[in-house]
């Protein structure tokens, strides 16, 4: 499809069509940057009822000073996580859950979560873990939370699996459990938490949980600890990039 053939497809109400314009208009690509026609052809995509399309346009509202723009923002939203777009129903259950742009609503954030996990979103089933073992607008429940917790790990979130080791290794909210502890304290260090690297430099020079002392082990996770600080520390840097790049864009 050329050129021509692309703008006639999505004038004609092609939302894929309508989509990649939008994109073409935003980056450039082939012809010169356009905001406003690519802002045009996302709410065409949007209305022609793309999910992507509906999210993207979701986003770029939410920074909008004008109220009427947020709510608008809520209800591309929520179109695009009724029709299944994952990362739109984990969104859905963190603006609910801290009332951005609409009335806090934790029962509401809990279904959209339910869902987002339901659909292999492992944030969202961490999060749930957290809502769960805090009774945040639920009621506290440490069987439901280990068992998000435990989903979460499994789909790869260090967060998740270093809290379970944490958990089972202090033993103060449920029995202590030397084997579960070690077991997820290596998950989490295998997923790069550079916590988890530190506890067990620990267990290995002391010769905790069972382990016998290990001064090589106990080095090599000391070692893993720092390389994954300085990763964690990237990471973040990245993170306050992107949140600056967002704000100079909307004060362009």
């Amino acid at each position: 499809m050329d050129e021509q053939e692309l703008i006639a497809a999505a004038h004609a109400g092609n939302p894929e069509a309508q989509l990649l314009c939008a994109l073409l208009a935003k980056w450039g690509y082939g012809c010169p940057v356009d905001a406003q026609t690519a802002d045009g052809w996302f709410r065409s995509a949007a209305e022609s009822g793309l999910p992507l399309a509906q999210y993207v346009l979701a986003e770029k509202l939410w920074e909008s000073d004008r109220l009427a723009d947020r709510e608008n923002a809520l209800s591309y939203l929520e179109r695009a996580a009724t029709q299944g777009f994952l990362v739109a129903q984990f969104r859905m259950g963190l603006v609910l859950e801290q009332g951005i742009g609409t009335q806090r609503d934790i029962e509401g954030a809990v279904e959209w979560y339910e869902r987002a996990s339901a659909n292999g979103h492992a944030e969202a089933a961490e999060r749930l873990g957290e809502l769960f073992e805090n009774g945040v607008g639920v009621t506290a429940d440490l069987g439901l939370a280990i068992e998000r917790y435990v989903v979460a790990a499994e789909r790869g979130r260090p967060s998740a699996a270093l809290t379970l080791a944490l958990l089972y290794h202090e033993g103060k909210r449920i029995p202590p459990n030397e084997s579960e502890a070690f077991g997820w304290y290596v998950k989490a260090a295998a997923l790069g938490s550079s916590l988890a690297c530190g506890h067990l430099a620990l267990v290995y020079e002391k010769g905790l949980l069972g382990r016998e002392r290990n001064a090589k082990k106990a080095k090599e996770y000391a070692e893993k600890m720092i390389m994954n600080r300085e990763s964690e520390r990237r990471a973040r840097a990245r993170a306050r990039a992107a949140i600056a790049a967002s704000v100079a864009r909307q004060t362009d």
